[in-house]
């Protein structure tokens, strides 16, 4: 938080939530891929992540989400 940057803050925040939901998801992809179970385990992983995604939506999905509730 700057007066130099007002919206400095957020822009960067915002950019680090995208960063880490495609981190969990690769992350869940590539376990997946050392499980030994290829197309089976990505499907799972991919599956497991959409859950995550949804489960997220719903909690918060009366509130305006913010770095505090993430």
């Amino acid at each position: 938080m700057s007066s130099h940057f007002p919206g400095g803050y957020e822009a960067i925040s915002y950019g680090r939530a995208t960063w880490l939901f495609h981190m969990l998801r690769s992350m869940l992809l590539d376990a997946a891929e050392h499980s030994g179970k290829k197309d089976t385990g990505r499907g799972i992983a991919e599956e497991r992540f959409i859950v995550a995604l949804r489960k997220i939506r719903e909690r918060y999905e009366e509130e305006r989400s913010t770095l505090v509730n993430c």
